[in-house]
């Protein structure tokens, strides 16, 4: 008997895409984070904001090409933090940084924008 072999070929933006599925499906860990490090937050809102906050900011990694567990909460650390809509003027430079033209990664932006982000805070408590 012959057998015949299949080689499954997975595209970028098939696995960006299970991989949004898995996370929106999946937000404990998440969640988790949420709760460890942001417990003033969390005490401020209720489970379901929670859950409503998490699936906005892995829905919006993802839209940056942050899909790695360790990015996304990161990323919801920024969420946290500087607020889920960085449309507006006070907040471009969030979105900018992660969409810049250089030929970064999308996590090495990511670690780059939390050190701005880190100088912007401490900045602003002095």
């Amino acid at each position: 008997m012959q057998w015949l072999r299949a080689v499954l070929t997975i595209r970028d933006t098939q696995f960006q895409s299970l991989s949004l599925d898995l996370q929106l499906r999946n937000p404990r860990p998440y969640l988790d984070h949420l709760r460890q490090r942001h417990p003033e937050w969390v005490a401020e809102h209720d489970d379901a904001e929670a859950l409503e906050l998490v699936r906005g900011a892995v829905r919006s990694a993802h839209g940056y090409a942050l899909s790695s567990t360790r990015d996304v909460c990161r990323f919801l650390d920024l969420v946290v933090i500087f607020g889920a809509d960085w449309s507006g003027e006070a907040h471009a430079w969030l979105h900018e940084a992660l969409v810049g033209s250089t030929s970064e990664t999308a996590p090495r932006r990511l670690g780059r924008l939390l050190q701005q982000a880190m100088h912007r805070l401490e900045a602003a408590a002095a």
